[in-house]
């Protein structure tokens, strides 16, 4: 029966794997590399590896002159090396590099990578099948890039149910609900800036005023209102008076129904001081997150902010753009699947 390639490729990209780059050196003096998803490993006695490339490839020749190649697993944040050599024609161009023993180009931030000695080369259908003996290795322990639906995406570690709450049932609080964690992180990470606003003789109602007036500035007064109102708090015009007096926003056409407000050089400087104190917070806080972890906590609340906010807000969101999943994985161009 004959079997669709499309089909049949698409069924393969369903097993997640992750992504390398193998490189050589021609015995001509040129380096060669290009990106990999077919690596495995062989054997622990002695420590062999394998990788399948295709026999169209333009350089196939030189990993069969060569003799030796190197494998180097992709970090999480090395998506674009590998679209570099996926389908750029200069792919080693402006990048650092390191050298073995046999002038092995090896990449630098990876997670690991490995320098071996070709043992075989067996035929496979399309594409030719490399093994080879590792002869040296290092592993920086770094998160790895993977493949997964012909996307890059990142590998988190799946966690552990959360143990039962006790009286979860009892008081119809459920400890582990996003509205909860959310509300949780959200209040512990203010109560390290309330000090600063304190100190500044700033409420938090201030505080909010003058980040939104920095988000959307220029804007009227009943925009403000309307970005501060999802928080709960309510802006009066009495609020937005104290600050200008205070020099830290300035008030136009007061005579008018709504308006204009906008920053004042102190005001400027007041909220990139609060923001750098934040940041502060924030980073002290996810200090035990993984940078892929990170990543991923940001683009999901951005797509719960995203899907709960009113519509008028969304219309209009600065920034601009759907979060969607093309935020968590990127497409990998088709010359990485023709190549390997």
């Amino acid at each position: 029966m004959a079997v669709d390639a499309g089909q049949f490729r698409s069924a393969l990209g369903t097993f997640a794997t992750g992504i390398t780059i193998v490189t050589t050196r021609a015995p001509c003096g040129a380096d060669v590399g290009l990106t990999v998803n077919s690596f495995n490993s062989v054997s622990l006695e002695p420590p062999m590896v394998l990788w399948s490339l295709a026999k169209k490839f333009r350089s196939r020749q030189a990993f069969i002159d060569s003799g030796y190649f190197a494998v180097h697993i992709l970090a999480a944040e090395q998506s674009e090396l590998a679209t570099r050599f996926a389908s750029q024609p200069d792919r080693f161009r402006g990048l650092a590099l390191d050298r073995s023993e046999r002038g092995l180009p090896l990449l630098q931030g990876c997670t690991a990578r490995f320098q071996c000695k070709v043992i075989s080369c067996y035929e496979g259908g399309d594409h030719d099948i490399f093994v080879g003996e590792v002869s040296a290795f290092e592993h920086f322990g770094r998160p790895a890039l993977v493949l997964q639906a012909g996307r890059y995406a990142v590998a988190l570690e799946k966690p552990e149910p959360p143990a039962a709450e006790a009286n979860a049932e009892s008081t119809g609080v459920a400890r582990n609900s996003i509205t909860y964690l959310l509300v949780q992180a959200y209040y512990r990470l203010q109560l390290g800036i309330r000090p600063e606003l304190a100190r500044h003789n700033l409420s938090e109602t201030e505080h909010y005023i003058l980040a939104a007036v920095a988000l959307i500035s220029p804007c009227t007064v009943n925009q403000v209102r309307d970005r501060i109102a999802i928080s709960g708090y309510q802006v009066a015009r009495a609020d937005l008076r104290r600050l200008a007096r205070r020099g830290l926003l300035s008030l136009s056409d007061e005579a008018r129904a709504d308006p204009s407000v906008q920053l004042t050089k102190a005001g400027r400087e007041m909220v990139l001081h609060i923001a750098a104190m934040t940041k502060a917070i924030e980073e002290d806080a996810v200090t035990d997150l993984q940078y892929t972890e990170i990543d991923v906590l940001k683009q999901m609340l951005r797509k719960i902010v995203r899907r709960t906010q009113p519509s008028w807000q969304r219309a209009g969101e600065e920034g601009g753009g759907d979060a969607s999943a093309a935020d968590a994985v990127r497409t990998v161009p088709a010359a990485v699947v023709g190549d390997n």
